[in-house]
């Protein structure tokens, strides 16, 4: 049996515990000692991973609230503080700071709906309802039109209906407000009711905030309830009936069952995987900007760069090198971490930044491409635009490149497209090749040159794709020169000796064309392995120290001018991912996976001089795989695992190392961009991930 939702507030010591520091780890700082302990009691266990699969019940900093420290309430000044899921702040009456009470939570959800602003006890300002969506997917740029926001809840507040639990739940609220019955796509029940607001409560909802796990009791951790035996302190009231609606999550249009309490919002989504069907909503978030930021929109900087005949990013020491650049050593954690969803289900690619620093723009899967306006704080980071081509079932995995004022890329179809910085209007359209999966493209100021693989011949040996290396012209989009069919072909292309153009293809070996087209001279490679190893392709190349540096199989491999092996090595258990190694000062960075029959795979990162592979430098190690490229900037390594991490080590002590953020799923070959103290990486849960 349940327990029941209102109840006396008998355990009010387990929320307030006495004065203590907040956890190192957090690494942001609050605003009051009194919110450090609240918030350290349900949410430490859960960044610290104690309790890794539970949700935060506060959350992060609201990204840009810093500034906000003190509001006024009945005139007098009391101490805030916004986090995603809520706001904290001071009860001016209860003066004792170790007394329950001391730290309320706002009825923010109620403001919201009914804009109506509370700034004291019997004193309101009147506003606008929220437009903001309850549930799924933010709708900026019109990717959740269907969901509900808090206005539309707005003349349902008073639509009590008999207090009667067991019956199932089979209403739902459109956008609008209207309300309607329907067959609900699962059997949910109103299992508990609230006798002042007269609104049942969904039985998830009460199993939900009945919840037991690890807390932080002020010294270490103990078992007890999340929420203090107390919803009434976390999530206030029910203010409407639990209704369902249709909101897009992740992309993807579905059914969720929503319900409003005065303090929080719970949503529950049946095709999520447990623990996390029911999710609470981003009210802190939505409330912070309903209240100081309602009409914000997005401007391009004023002037972007002017292009000049030397600023095409033509380093190839690692994946993402032209973007790279130095600047404070970004510290990430709460407070100090921006996800923004772009509302794809994945995303796959790595970003790229304008040489000014002010846009970054990424490939955003069936989302399209998508620029967002970076500024020295992150209330400045909003989305400038987001070009998605009107033919169904175009989508966008592929690394931009950013040169002349234009951003080149490539979609899932073959076509190329030149898109204006400013506008996110294309210029051009190159739709005449046909292929698939086009790489990144590099460029010599005449014409853009990448690889792309053929539908014509799906698969050659081994299942690999057979492709192509083009030249097409960067005035127009139109074809200069195809190479010959290559067996294999990588989806990345460089430029290396002479500034000729290289890439790894089947058969274990590298590729070289002239910029006019034409195979150089000794060209491909010698194959890389030795006699008894299988076939396989090249992964992702470098350029530096005067070699081409590359990964096939289990090979480590460097290349000199001639398409001869200068060094090779093969690594016990496999080199990770096929990924880019990063070629820094004399060292070359690579990912080693390691697989233990019946054991999860772990990795070890080394550092091999660059003139002798012999020579191992470095070392670091983490259980898990890696799911991107690594990069190494200002003499911090930076790791994505294939889990959920992104990991930054120090290079000099690898003893010295943590965790900058967590993304909602895995990385998928998606390789960090480091520039100006930020770290820019797009994760396996569809949004971008920004970290200072």
């Amino acid at each position: 049996m349940h327990k029941r939702w209102i109840r006396l507030l008998t355990i009010a010591g387990l929320l307030v515990l006495g004065l203590r520091s907040p956890s190192a780890h957090a690494a942001f700082l609050f605003n009051d000692p009194a919110f450090a302990t609240v918030w350290n009691r349900a949410d430490k266990p859960v960044l610290d991973e104690v309790q890794p699969e539970r949700g935060f019940v506060w959350g992060p900093l609201v990204i840009a609230s810093g500034g906000i420290t003190i509001e006024q309430y009945d005139g007098v000044p009391r101490s805030v503080q916004y986090f995603d899921k809520a706001r904290m702040e001071i009860n001016l009456k209860v003066a004792d700071q170790t007394a329950f009470g001391h730290v309320t939570t706002g009825l923010l959800v109620k403001e919201l709906v009914t804009g109506q602003r509370q700034d004291g006890d019997n004193l309101f300002t009147p506003l606008s309802p929220s437009s903001i969506p309850v549930a799924g997917d933010p709708n900026d740029h019109g990717q959740n039109t269907v969901a509900p926001t808090y206005a539309s809840f707005t003349h349902v507040l008073s639509a009590s209906v008999p207090l009667v639990t067991g019956n199932i739940i089979n209403t739902r609220i459109d956008q609008k407000g209207q309300v309607s019955t329907f067959t609900p796509p699962e059997q949910r029940l109103l299992a508990d009711a609230d006798p002042v607001t007269q609104h049942h409560i969904a039985d998830v909802f009460v199993t939900y905030v009945n919840q037991t796990g690890q807390i932080w009791n002020g010294n270490g951790y103990e078992a007890g309830s999340v929420f203090a035996g107390d919803p009434l302190y976390v999530f206030g009231r029910p203010i409407t009936e639990p209704y369902w609606v249709r909101a897009v999550v992740a992309g993807d249009e579905q059914d969720v069952l929503v319900q409003l309490f005065e303090r929080r919002v719970l949503t529950y989504t049946p095709h999520n995987a447990d623990p996390n069907k029911v999710e609470m909503g981003n009210v802190g978030q939505h409330y912070f900007r309903w209240r100081y930021h309602p009409n914000e929109g997005c401007r391009p900087p004023a002037v972007l760069p002017t292009p000049t005949s030397g600023d095409f990013p033509n380093d190839f020491s690692q994946y993402l090198a032209a973007y790279q650049r130095s600047g404070p050593i970004p510290a990430g954690g709460p407070g100090n971490v921006l996800p923004y969803p772009t509302g794809a289900r994945t995303l796959y690619g790595s970003p790229a930044l304008s040489s000014d620093g002010q846009v970054i723009v990424f490939s955003a899967n069936d989302q399209g491409v998508i620029a967002l306006r970076v500024g020295a704080t992150f209330d400045q980071v909003c989305e400038l635009w987001r070009y998605k081509p009107a033919a169904p079932g175009v989508s966008f995995d592929a690394t931009p490149l950013l040169y002349g004022g234009l951003a080149f890329v490539g979609d899932s179809t073959g076509a190329l497209y030149a898109i204006d910085l400013q506008t996110g209007t294309p210029r051009w359209v190159s739709t005449a090749l046909l292929r698939i999966r086009v790489g990144m493209p590099v460029s010599d100021g005449t014409n853009l040159y990448f690889t792309g693989r053929t539908k014509e011949i799906p698969q050659i040996n081994y299942g690999f794709a057979g492709g192509y290396l083009y030249a097409v012209s960067i005035a127009d989009g139109s074809l200069v020169w195809q190479s010959c069919l290559v067996e294999g072909v990588n989806n990345n292309v460089i430029f290396g000796f002479d500034d000729n153009l290289y890439f790894g293809a089947w058969e274990n070996q590298v590729y070289a064309y002239t910029r006019s087209g034409q195979p150089v001279d000794g060209w491909p490679s010698q194959q890389i392995g030795y006699a008894a190893s299988a076939p396989t392709a090249s992964g992702p190349l470098t350029f530096a120290h005067d070699r081409i540096y590359g990964e096939a199989g289990d090979y480590l491999f460097a290349l000199d001018r001639h398409g001869q092996i200068v060094d090779q090595v093969e690594i016990g258990g496999g080199i990770g991912g096929g990924f880019a190694p990063a070629v820094v000062n004399d060292r070359v960075y690579v990912a080693i996976t390691h697989e233990t029959a019946g054991q999860a795979p772990t990795t070890e990162i080394q550092g091999l001089s660059a003139t002798n592979f012999g020579d191992v430098q470095f070392r670091w190690g983490l259980d898990e795989e890696v799911g991107g490229a690594l990069a190494v900037v200002d003499g911090y390594l930076y790791v994505p695992s294939a889990g959920t991490r992104l990991y930054q080590v120090k290079i000099d002590d690898p003893s010295v190392s943590r965790r900058l953020f967590t993304s909602g799923d895995g990385f998928r070959y998606n390789a960090p961009l480091v520039a100006d103290g930020r770290v820019y990486s797009e994760g396996g849960d569809g949004s971008l991930y920004i970290a200072k």
